[in-house]
């Protein structure tokens, strides 16, 4: 945990830094997505609870299984 701590802080050191490096990123992540955009899933007015979400949720962790990392 201490070592993700120091590279998110390393990472937010460089941007405010270097500011054309923002730039870049996001010059890059357009590309990546190609004209893919987010969808929230939550409406703009929901007050639902995260709790009341867990039933639909639930219905994803058998496709993200695979992607659980393995003991050795």
């Amino acid at each position: 945990m201490i070592k993700a701590s120091q590279v998110i802080a390393a990472t937010a050191l460089d941007l405010a830094t270097y500011p054309k490096l923002l730039t870049e990123i996001a010059k890059e992540w357009g590309e990546r997505k190609r004209g893919i955009e987010y969808e929230d899933f939550l409406a703009a007015d929901s007050t639902r609870s995260f709790q009341e979400y867990a039933p639909e949720m639930r219905r994803f962790i058998p496709l993200l299984e695979k992607h659980y990392p393995r003991p050795k």
